[in-house]
């Protein structure tokens, strides 16, 4: 071990060489990564073919050529250079970063490293720049419309870096997955594949179902496409598409798993923790799901600058992803046709969930404060009783809201004093009588599907049991299908009711079912009810509206007047 130095030693700027290499160190760590910042480049130059060539598992040469936009001959040494990139030019650019590369550090990186040649045809003319040891030398060239990267001798001036390659077999299987990979986040794209002047795969662009089939088919193998179902959901801003073997075909070793955000392949313990979830019934220990899924959401809100290599993200909302892909899919795993034949893979069978309102805030929270009493500002601001007063609110028998005494009482005043409103008792009757007059109108209640549709464990056979209840449940506004033997998933509820946490007040709603003997509607209301009223004072007074309306004879019970007498006979010494 060698003596701390006590000499002090100067600080310096690194030579840009220098400087690329170490950054080299970061993104290209094996030939595989070469070719993945590559590809990437291709597929953000638009590039609808690209030919891979590679010599020797990528250690000796690596080719790659693609018909993209080019780069122009003014900006091919640019593109050399570290930190250049016609990616993003500002921070706005960054947050919202929907290319697939963007840092401006492959290509320098890649060549400080190697003996690179850069040829690309824009528009006229075509050129080429080499680069050796920091220097660059342009020529003209003859090129078709595109950009063809050539990396040779890959480590040669690091040969510490050299050693730590594995064989050329391994180095191979790396440059392979990174292929695959690809071709699987891109069906679009035609991709042509040779190793050692031998033709691996050429997939041609896929465009119908039945090409993308077949993608997969050469890609994975026939057992998956036998095994899987196709999937696609959408909901509060995020789209899951794709390919899911169901728990008969799995593997050992969870090599067969392609999970895609935006197009970019990554690695993400959200993600793998929400599939792990969802497979945790139907899979026994130790074995691995296989997929090809495909998550696509607002740029904004993943942030893709998390790691050299950008094989990592972050997600700005990870519970909602998390809840969003796990119920996704166990809805995926709960259907039990596939596609029917090993002989015909044309036809997969689609999973679509209903589109969810846009207007859902998934970073809102509501929570529920011990409080003794809830009261707003805006009721007691003057101009929020004056306008009340102004349009005789005071005149009508349950007056103007003032106040409201835990979830049990509304305070209000009206011409002859003050009033107590019994919270619980009114709005039982007030939602008995809306439910009799939607029913005899449509015979069913309004539905709104839930969020992100759960599942509920139940103590009898849930298939039983819905054979029997679901036209009740249905009439009512549920929906709900079966999960398992004792378990099953809501997906819709009635449009009025206005839960904080839907999970929660569904399983009370089955449970006063199965174990309390309450009929379908009387459950419904004593959920309703049972919800915290509303803090709003808007609500207050239309509530009061609401069971004038039904008539104060049906509601005596459910109030008590207190005159000014009342009140001053209280205080009188």
């Amino acid at each position: 071990m060698h003596a701390l130095t006590k000499t002090r030693r100067t600080i310096k700027r690194l030579s840009t060489q220098l400087a690329n290499q170490i950054a080299a160190g970061e993104v290209v760590e094996r030939p595989a990564s070469v070719i993945k910042e590559l590809l990437e480049n291709s597929l953000d130059a638009g590039a609808t073919q690209i030919d891979i060539d590679i010599q020797a598992g990528g250690t000796q040469s690596i080719r790659i050529r693609d018909n993209g936009s080019g780069i122009p001959q003014d900006e091919l040494a640019l593109a050399l250079s570290p930190h250049a990139t016609s990616k993003i030019s500002s921070l706005d650019d960054l947050i919202n970063v929907v290319s697939m590369g963007f840092r401006g550090e492959a290509l320098a990186s890649i060549a400080s490293v190697s003996e690179l040649i850069l040829t690309s045809h824009h528009q006229d003319m075509a050129w080429s720049i080499k680069a050796k040891e920091g220097q660059f030398d342009l020529t003209p060239a003859s090129h078709p419309r595109g950009t063809t990267v050539e990396v040779n001798n890959l480590f040669y001036n690091t040969p510490a870096r050299r050693k730590f390659l594995k064989a050329e077999r391994t180095e191979y299987r790396h440059i392979e997955d990174v292929v695959k990979r690809i071709a699987l986040a891109r069906f679009d794209v035609a991709f042509n594949f040779r190793h050692n002047q031998r033709q691996v795969f050429s997939l041609a662009a896929a465009t119908s179902n039945e090409n993308k089939l077949q993608r997969l088919t050469r890609l994975i193998n026939k057992e998956f496409i036998q095994a899987a179902v196709q999937l696609n959901f959408e909901n509060a801003g995020l789209k899951l598409s794709g390919w899911l073997a169901t728990g008969e075909y799995s593997r050992s070793q969870s090599d067969m798993q392609y999970f895609f955000v935006n197009g970019r392949m990554i690695r993400d313990k959200v993600i793998t923790h929400a599939v792990r979830q969802a497979f945790q019934d139907t899979l026994y220990p130790g074995r691995f799901p296989v997929y090809v899924l495909q998550l696509e959401m607002d740029a904004e809100q993943v942030d893709v600058n998390v790691h050299p290599t950008k094989h990592e993200v972050r997600f700005r909302q990870s519970r909602l992803i998390h809840d969003f892909l796990f119920y996704s899919l166990r809805e995926a795993l709960s259907q039990e046709t596939g596609i029917n034949s090993g002989e015909d893979i044309k036809h997969a069978s689609t999973f679509n969930s209903k589109t969810y309102p846009a207007s859902f805030n998934s970073g809102q929270i509501n929570s529920t404060h011990k409080t003794f009493v809830s009261e707003s500002n805006a009721a007691y601001s003057s101009s929020h009783y004056q306008n009340l007063a102004r349009n005789n609110e005071l005149s009508k028998p349950l007056g103007i809201a003032i106040a409201k005494l835990k979830n049990n009482y509304l305070l209000a005043q009206n011409q002859n004093g003050l009033l107590v409103i019994e919270l619980a008792q009114s709005r039982k009757r007030l939602t008995q009588q809306q439910l009799d007059t939607a029913l005899s109108e449509k015979n069913k209640l309004i539905s709104k599907p839930v969020l992100i549709p759960f599942n509920l464990k139940i103590k009898i056979n849930a298939q039983a049991w819905l054979d029997k209840a679901n036209k009740k449940l249905q009439q009512l506004g549920f929906e709900f299908a079966v999960l398992g033997e004792n378990e099953i998933m809501v997906r819709q509820v009635p449009a009025m009711l206005n839960a904080t946490d839907n999970k929660e007040c569904i399983n009370n709603y089955v449970d006063s079912i199965l174990n309390n003997g309450i009929d379908f509607k009387s459950a419904l209301i004593e959920i309703i009810v049972n919800e915290n009223f509303s803090n709003d004072p808007t609500d207050w007074n239309m509530l009061l509206r609401e069971l004038e309306n039904t008539g104060l004879d049906n509601i005596k019970h459910c109030y008590h007047q207190i005159s000014d007498n009342d009140l001053s006979n209280w205080f009188t010494k």
